[in-house]
């Protein structure tokens, strides 16, 4: 654990955080970049920002990525989607 005196300043860098925007529409260099300095993994990039990375020189595989991001947005099923279903499973009965 560091030690800090009085009048010391401690800086940190992560990544991973909240975000801002659609992560498919981040460019695909950019996404690249941030697998090469630690804050995301090879896998995070693939299926979070739809980016295929080489794990060893960080390029971008232009087709395979092309591929990964115009297969479509994955729609996130709603909660009360779930709720819907199991009402409907109950009224069934």
């Amino acid at each position: 654990m560091a030690q800090l005196a009085a009048g010391d300043d401690y800086r940190m860098r992560s990544g991973g955080g909240g975000g801002y925007g659609d992560p498919h529409a981040r460019p695909a260099a950019v996404v690249a970049d941030d697998v090469r300095l630690g804050y995301v993994s090879v896998k995070a990039a693939k299926e979070l920002y739809r980016v295929v990375v080489d794990a060893v020189t960080f390029v971008v595989d232009e087709k395979g990525t092309r591929r990964l991001r115009e297969g479509g947005r994955i729609k996130a099923k709603s909660p009360r989607t779930k709720s819907k279903q199991t009402a409907a499973r109950r009224q069934s009965r």
